[in-house]
Formats: C-alpha cells, sequence, structure tokens
C-alpha cells in the first residue's frame, strides 16, 4: 500500500507508516526464530573451513536482505482494490500507437485512457514484482542452505537458481490467486488433531506467554486484537507454505535436470539425496517465512480495510 492509495481511501499516512513499521518489526522476529535454529543446526553438522563467525554473518546478512526485497515488493503489490491488470497484447498495442503518434502526429485521441492507464500500471507493478521476488528468492536460499557450500561456486549458483525458481514460483501463485489485495483475514477454529495444529503448538504456547507482555506489544505496533488474528490464522499460512515448497521443489529439480552440465553439481547417490533433503528444508523454511510475512501484512492492514 503506496502513500498515494493510502491518502485516495482516507488513512492517516501517519497510521500507515506505524503498520508497516510493526509489520517489518515482527517480521524479522518471527524470521529470526525461525532462520536462527536452522543455521546452527548446518553450521554444526558442516563445519566451515573459514571462519563460522563469518559464514554465519554473510548468511544472516543474505537472509534479512531477502527480506527487506519481499518488503519491498509486498510494498509496491499489495493494494485494497482489485485492480484489474492488462494484457501483453493491450500493452503491446497501446504501445504502438504510441509510438504512431509520436512519429507521425494528428491524433486527436489520448493514448492511454485513465482506466487502461490504471490496468497498464498494475502489469507493470506485477512485473517489477515478480523480479524482486526472484532475487529475494534467490538470497533467501543462499542464507538458509549456502552455509556448508560457502567455498563452492558451483554449489552456490545452484542454490541461487533454485531460489530464483521459488521466487518466480510464488510470484505467480501470488499474482494468479490476487493474494495482493489486502482483506480481512478469515478467522477459523483450528483442528487440535491435526498435523499442522501440533507443530505449531509450542509455537502457540510461546504466543501465549508473549500475549501478556500488553505494554509492548502496544511500543511494536501490534495490537492485541492483532494479535488474535495472526495466531489464529498461523496454521492455515502454514499449510499453505507446505503446500507451495512441495510444488517449488518439484518444479526447481525438474528444471535442474534440464539445464547444462555447467550448471549442476555432480554428487553420488547419497550426497544427492542429502542435498535434496537440505534443499527442500530450506525451501520450506524459505515459504514458511514468506508466508507468515504474507499473513503478518494482512493482520497488520486488517483495520485499515
Amino acid at each position: 500500500m503506496s502513500s498515494s492509495s493510502s491518502t485516495s481511501t482516507g488513512i492517516p499516512r501517519e497510521l500507515v507508516k506505524k503498520r508497516w513499521l510493526g509489520f517489518l518489526i515482527w517480521q524479522s522476529i518471527a524470521s529470526a526464530v525461525l532462520h536462527l535454529p536452522n543455521s546452527i543446526f548446518f553450521l554444526r553438522q558442516h563445519p566451515s573451513p573459514s571462519s563460522p563467525a563469518a559464514v554465519f554473518l554473510l548468511s544472516f546478512l543474505a537472509f534479512h536482505l531477502s527480506l527487506l526485497l519481499l518488503s519491498l515488493a509486498l510494498f509496491i503489490v499489495v493494494s485494497p482494490h482489485p485492480d484489474p491488470s492488462a494484457s501483453l497484447p493491450e500493452l503491446a498495442a497501446a504501445s504502438f500507437r504510441y509510438l504512431l503518434k509520436a512519429l507521425v502526429g494528428g491524433f486527436s485521441r489520448p493514448s492511454f485512457t485513465a482506466h487502461f492507464s490504471l490496468r497498464a500500471r498494475r502489469s507493470l507493478v506485477s512485473v517489477l514484482f515478480l523480479l524482486i521476488c526472484s532475487a529475494a528468492g534467490s538470497l533467501i536460499l543462499l542464507g538458509i542452505c549456502g552455509l556448508p557450500q560457502v567455498l563452492d561456486l558451483a554449489s552456490l549458483v545452484d542454490i541461487g537458481l533454485r531460489g530464483v525458481i521459488f521466487g518466480l514460483v510464488y510470484c505467480l501463485h501470488y499474482i494468479y490467486r490476487k493474494r495482493w489485495v489486502l482483506n480481512f483475514p478469515i478467522i477459523q477454529v483450528s483442528n487440535e488433531s491435526s498435523p499442522v495444529y501440533m507443530s505449531i503448538l509450542p509455537y502457540t504456547y510461546l504466543l501465549l506467554v508473549i500475549d501478556k507482555l500488553h505494554p509492548f506489544f502496544d511500543m511494536l505496533y501490534f495490537q492485541r486484537p492483532l494479535f488474535y488474528s495472526f495466531k489464529v490464522g498461523l496454521s492455515s499460512a502454514l499449510k499453505r507454505a507446505f503446500k507451495l515448497s512441495v510444488q517449488t521443489h518439484v518444479w526447481s529439480f525438474i528444471i535442474i535436470l534440464l539445464l547444462p552440465d555447467q550448471f549442476k553439481t555432480i554428487n553420488m547417490i547419497g550426497e544427492f539425496m542429502v542435498q535434496q533433503i537440505r534443499f527442500y528444508i530450506g525451501t520450506l523454511i524459505a515459504s514458511i517465512c514468506w508466508e507468515i510475512s504474507h499473513h503478518l501484512l494482512q493482520v497488520s492492514f486488517k483495520l485499515l480495510a
């Protein structure tokens, strides 16, 4: 939600800034909780020949830089209104008319109508969102899975390509499902016997403890009603993250197989299986971080919708 859209909807700009600040703070906290145990585990399983502290710092910076890029992409693409986008033939035809008018002249009608300009802007925003998500996906997988291969350029390229694929899959899913439209989070009662609910049960208890710190919430611009919406919708966000991680892992595996040999890392069968498991764990953590970020964004702007 840009400042122009907030002004057009009558929302105070200062309130929008506070909500974005609260979103960034809680996004960093939730993602760091997921990233730190994973980094410690990989460093213990694969000791780095260089300084472990430097390797950890590089992965931490890459991870949080990817989150900043994701926040920038969400800031650009989200909107409270489901604005339609222009198709590729429409953009090509409008560009041709504009060039023809600039070269020949003599046209009294404007090249672009106000409605088409809005649709074209939405299309360009979607393309920019695609590019930023690709870069953010590459960085987040490098920050999660790149610890053991910090000195192996071929493995880093492989991880970076898988991250680009992850960003592309996430972006296409985000745009196609119109998840960029700010809506009220759907409040549902979780099935207490489901595996997803059981997997987040310790995290839910932690949130209940944090809920007692009411002044701390006010300081971080995250009020208690919004906290309850976040807690209840956490299960559905994790379900989407699991589905997205499976889709991304399958597509990245297929695309990597079709690439030339210079973009592949040749390993033994055992190393290959371990590598695939590590990639899936990294993709799953990245999916959870991004889904939690999306859910935090919806919750943060719930009262503004």
